[in-house]
């Protein structure tokens, strides 16, 4: 579920269930194959991937913090800016 998690675009930890959910119907119609891996994952498993993200967010947090940035557009833009070289033009 590790990489699965890892691989479906803009899924978090809270989505799990209802990838979960997906997966097990799919399993349940007989267009995958259940493998022991997905029925018989560890709860320890989900909960250190709930984990890690909670970790990676307060990261994230902590470095927009450092770079003075908010939650809004403007201050997007003022992160490209200090990445891009000055030469690139903004409208």
């Amino acid at each position: 579920m590790d990489k699965l998690m890892e691989s479906v675009l803009c899924v978090d930890y809270t989505d799990e269930p209802r990838i979960r959910k997906i997966i097990q119907q799919a399993i349940d119609s007989g267009e995958v194959p259940s493998y022991k891996a997905f029925i018989k994952e560890a709860r320890q498993k989900m909960n250190a991937r709930k984990r890690r993200a909670e970790e990676e967010a307060k990261e994230a947090e902590k470095s927009r913090k450092e770079l003075g940035l908010g939650e809004g557009e403007d201050d997007l833009k003022a992160l490209i800016q200090l990445i891009l070289p000055s030469s690139v033009k903004w409208a």
